[in-house]
């Protein structure tokens, strides 16, 4: 069995800041995979970008939260009422969605961002989901999923602790839902201190040299240092070093030496199961 590896970039069209990121890993052969997010301020550029350089891939970056504080996005459906803040904004918080939305507002907001994507006409290869909002809906999104056709990020691993999760991982798999083995492994064995380049480097060589056989996906959220990114996002240190990393030399070297295979979601759609990438 051999080890393969996603590494996505989320977040693409949240801010310039991280679309430039994203064209220069893409250009440079770092990453294979990005998920968009359609109701950001900054999605058109990162649509324009996917047009005018089709080595782009993306999925949808499912979002129903607006986290930073002064720099905000709201619905795309017309009908969300229940996904809504007292501004009219998507919820900060993750545990406000889930007591506040209602499971219709939810998939009828997913829906709206599918359709934004289709409608700038880029081919995508599967969803995401922007700090779990979906995770108490996790088989409504999939019969969603297996009635268009995408693949989605769910981790077999997560089975093992997680009655929500193993119901998941069982629909996909009788269904022929692409999904992954592992998201992020070893990631609590191996933390970073969120504050310097050399600790989040450090964290990720070693969860890339106790990477496990099969298909792990590490999902980052790289972005070019700027004055607009320190504005936006106080874990602006986190995103630089994600980019920073990925462009390093010791990433490709890492790689090598674990005899670790980068595909991208694209290869787990063709297949129409990333488990088939293991045999």
């Amino acid at each position: 069995m051999r080890k393969y590896l996603i590494i996505n970039a989320d977040d693409f069209g949240m801010c310039h800041s991280a679309n430039m990121a994203v064209l220069d890993l893409f250009q440079s052969g770092c990453i294979h995979s990005a998920t968009l997010m359609a109701c950001c301020p900054w999605a058109k550029e990162a649509a324009a970008l996917c047009h005018q350089h089709p080595e782009i891939h993306v999925g949808l970056h499912v979002t129903h939260t607006a986290e930073w504080e002064n720099y905000r996005w709201g619905p795309m459906s017309s009908q969300a009422a229940s996904l809504r803040d007292e501004e009219g904004y998507f919820f900060h918080r993750t545990e406000d969605v889930l007591h506040q939305a209602n499971s219709e507002d939810l998939m009828r907001e997913m829906q709206a961002q599918v359709q934004w994507l289709r409608k700038q006409e880029i081919p995508f290869t599967h969803l995401d989901n922007h700090m779990l909002t979906l995770q108490n809906h996790l088989i409504e999104t999939l019969k969603y999923c297996q009635k268009e056709g995408f693949s989605f990020r769910l981790a077999r691993a997560k089975a093992q602790t997680n009655p929500q999760a193993a119901a998941a991982v069982a629909y996909a798999d009788t269904h022929g839902i692409a999904i992954i083995d592992y998201l992020n492994p070893n990631s609590d064995r191996f933390p970073n201190d969120r504050y310097t380049y050399a600790s989040i480097r450090d964290s990720y060589l070693a969860m890339l040299a106790h990477l496990p056989e099969g298909v792990s996906e590490f999902f980052t959220h790289p972005a070019v240092e700027s004055e607009e990114l320190k504005a936006i996002a106080p874990d602006w240190r986190v995103r630089v070093g994600d980019y920073q990393f990925l462009k390093d030399p010791v990433f490709r070297q890492s790689l090598r030496e674990n005899q670790i295979t980068l595909v991208g979601w694209e290869d787990a759609a063709l297949l129409n199961s990333a488990s088939a990438l293991r045999k």
